[in-house]
C-alpha cells in the first residue's frame, strides 16, 4: 500500500477542517526522533487550534526496524524513553533529560509547544498484556484494534488492574476502538458501546473517493440507527 506521511497529512486536514479531532493511529515511536516528533505534534496541534490527538505504537514489523538500523528488541523500551522526553519538551521551561537512547542536557528551542495542556492526549494501539501495561502508564487513553466487541471486557479488567498498580485514574482513559466499515451493524455497534468504548472509528476498506464517501455516510447511519 501507499503510506502517506503522516504529519504531513494532518497538517493538510488541519487546514481543511474546524471541528474534527486529527490523529494518527498509530505512529511507531522507535522510528523517529523524540525531538522532531515532539516539534511535529506541537506543530500540528498548533494548526488545527488543539484538535490533535497522538496514537503510538512500538511497532511489529522486523523488516523496517533492521532498514532502520534500530535493534528489534529494543523497541519497548525505546517507545517508552521517547514518550518520556517528549513530555518533558511540551512541559518544562527547560527540559532536560538522561535516558539510555537519548539525553538532553542544554537548553534549546522547543517552542512552539501544543495548545492542549499539558499535552496532545497519547492513546496507546495494541492489545497485548505489554500494550495494556503501556496504556497504564503513560497513555491518555487505549486504542483498541479491530478485535471483537466481546473481547474487550476480558482485556478492561486486565487494564484496571494495571492502572491501580500504576496509581492512575481509570475512569479519565479515554477507550476508542477501529471497526472496518461495511461489516459493522447498529447491533454490534451497541455492544462496543456497552462494552465501555466511547470513541468509535471507521477503518476505510477501499481508496476509491467515492466508494470512501459512501462508506462513511453508511457508518454514520449505523452510528445513529444504533443510540
Amino acid at each position: 500500500m501507499e503510506w502517506l506521511d503522516p504529519f504531513d497529512s494532518m497538517a493538510f486536514l488541519a487546514g481543511v477542517t474546524e471541528k474534527l479531532r486529527l490523529g494518527i493511529s498509530v505512529l511507531i515511536v522507535p522510528y523517529r526522533h523524540p525531538f522532531d516528533v515532539a516539534r511535529r505534534v506541537a506543530t500540528v496541534d498548533v494548526l488545527s487550534g488543539g484538535r490533535f490527538v497522538l496514537g503510538v505504537g512500538v511497532g511489529w514489523l522486523e523488516d523496517e526496524f533492521r532498514l532502520l538500523g534500530i535493534p528489534f528488541k529494543e523497541r519497548a523500551q525505546r517507545t517508552r524513553e521517547y514518550i518520556a522526553m517528549m513530555k518533558a519538551l511540551w512541559t518544562q521551561e527547560k527540559p532536560r533529560f538522561a535516558g539510555k537512547f537519548v539525553e538532553l542536557s542544554e537548553d534549546v528551542n522547543v517552542l512552539p509547544r501544543p495548545l492542549q495542556k499539558p499535552h496532545p492526549p497519547i492513546w496507546v494501539g495494541g492489545e497485548s498484556q505489554p500494550a495494556l501495561k503501556r496504556v497504564a502508564e503513560f497513555g491518555d487513553g487505549w486504542h483498541i484494534g479491530l478485535i471483537l466487541p466481546e473481547r474487550i471486557s476480558a482485556k478492561l479488567d486486565q487494564l484496571k488492574r494495571f492502572m491501580e498498580e500504576a496509581g492512575r485514574d481509570f475512569s479519565k482513559l479515554e477507550l476508542t476502538a477501529l471497526a472496518a466499515a461495511g461489516r459493522t451493524s447498529p447491533a454490534e455497534i451497541r455492544t462496543y458501546r456497552n462494552a465501555g468504548v466511547q470513541v468509535l472509528y471507521m477503518l476505510p476498506v477501499s481508496r476509491d473517493v467515492q466508494t470512501l464517501l459512501g462508506e462513511m455516510r453508511d457508518f454514520a447511519k449505523q452510528m445513529k440507527e444504533s443510540e
